[in-house]
């Protein structure tokens, strides 16, 4: 285990410095290293020295999900004149005209609900809202990073501190009912 952690380290500290490389051989210096194989300069962001297409420089940051320190990185929705797009990839059904970055993962049209790309099934896109720390609701469903939360009651949902978030009926943790 420990030769594999090594090893994992010493690509993770080569990736790091051919980027350096390359970002003073092209003279930028607004490269930053953001942490967790991520960088980013003026032009474009990267991960593990390899540019990430369609993810703007500019607004792009790692995103702190849960009170153990872990990170997810959510890309922005990239909407053209007729497409919409979330790491590279094209949302086919996606309608460009309506859509809404709602950060967090989350996205919307005037019909759908998306999160990381992926339409979430069953979600109502008139009343579907970010919270916060990763939780959303519609009208009738609560979700956690995408994935709608077994039995909480959208109408009294709540999001309280470091993950922890309740209804009239239930306390949740990172999107898991406790203490029944």
């Amino acid at each position: 285990m420990k030769k594999l952690f090594a090893r994992l380290m010493m690509t993770a500290v080569m990736l790091f410095a051919a980027s350096m490389v390359e970002a003073q051989r092209m003279g930028d210096n607004t490269y930053v290293v953001l942490g967790h194989g991520y960088a980013k300069d003026s032009e474009n962001v990267y991960l593990n020295g390899q540019v990430l297409p369609w993810v703007d420089p500019h607004t792009f940051s790692l995103k702190r999900c849960d009170g153990h320190q872990s990170y997810r990185c959510f890309e922005k929705y990239v909407i053209s004149h007729s497409d919409v797009f979330y790491d590279g990839k094209k949302l086919d059904d996606a309608s460009a005209s309506s859509f809404k970055d709602l950060g967090y993962g989350y996205g919307k049209d005037s019909f759908d609900v998306y999160f990381c790309g992926k339409r979430i099934s069953g979600a109502s896109a008139d009343s579907f809202r970010l919270l916060k720390d990763g939780y959303a609701k519609d009208a009738f469903d609560v979700y956690f990073y995408g994935k709608k939360v077994s039995d909480a009651s959208a109408s009294s949902f709540s999001v309280d501190e470091n993950g922890y978030a309740h209804d009239t009926f239930s306390t949740y943790y990172f999107g898991k009912k406790i203490g029944d």
